[in-house]
């Protein structure tokens, strides 16, 4: 039976075999340029191995194909940011997003390159686009933290869980530990402020969500 070139990467691949696959897929991409699934393959193996060198290389094969997918332009945000370039992992990001406009998910990695960057007012302007309900407050409240506007980020978490509670008035464990998340910020910040007293109200109320594990402060 016949294998291609992919099919044995492929198989190398599930092997582990990292290596063997790179030198099967430089041989078919040196007799054929214009393959873009090879390339493709060729740079989701790069990604995988831990030399910075794999990965600029897989950037580079990310960069040369034809027709970028959204996963391709994520891969090359994920590529930038392992190298330590965060505003390149910034533009690749963009870039998916671009083509998922209404995938939360992209807004969230963007949010968190531009806080990883520094890149607040970056940050502010992407939430202003975004609907004002808690997932994006808590990340407004988490900008307006790092940025040491604390009673800022106090408001703006404070209002993330007024949405939340009306939106979810019966949480699942999961949502709940959400919840919790933002409650415990505010009290961080509560303390930070020398607001004694709101820090105690939110710690006593994370003691009442999850018993012995937030502890009283």
């Amino acid at each position: 039976m016949h294998y291609s070139p992919i099919q044995i990467a492929e198989a190398c691949l599930q092997a582990g075999e990292l290596s063997q696959a790179i030198e099967v897929l430089d041989s078919h991409l040196h007799e054929h340029p214009a393959d873009d699934e090879a390339r493709r393959l060729r740079a989701n193996v790069r990604l995988r191995q831990p030399e910075v060198e794999s990965v600029q290389a897989a950037l580079v094969d990310l960069g040369a194909l034809s027709q970028p997918t959204l996963a391709d332009w994520l891969a090359c945000s994920v590529a930038a940011e392992r190298l330590g370039d965060l505003p390149a992992a910034v533009r690749y990001g963009e870039q998916a997003r671009a083509l998922a406009p209404d995938d939360d998910r992209f807004a969230e990695r963007l949010i968190t390159l531009h806080l990883r960057a520094g890149q607040l007012e970056a940050a502010r302007t992407l939430l202003g686009t975004l609907p004002r309900r808690w997932s994006w407050l808590r990340w407004a409240g988490d900008v307006e933290a790092q940025a040491g506007d604390i009673a800022g980020a106090i408001r703006l978490y404070g209002a993330a869980l007024q949405d939340f509670e009306t939106h979810h008035q019966a949480p699942n464990p999961f949502m709940q530990a959400l919840y919790a998340e933002i409650v415990a910020r505010r009290a961080a910040l509560f303390a930070q402020s020398g607001d004694i007293q709101a820090a105690k109200a939110d710690t006593d109320l994370l003691e009442k969500i999850a018993p012995g594990r937030w502890g009283q402060s």
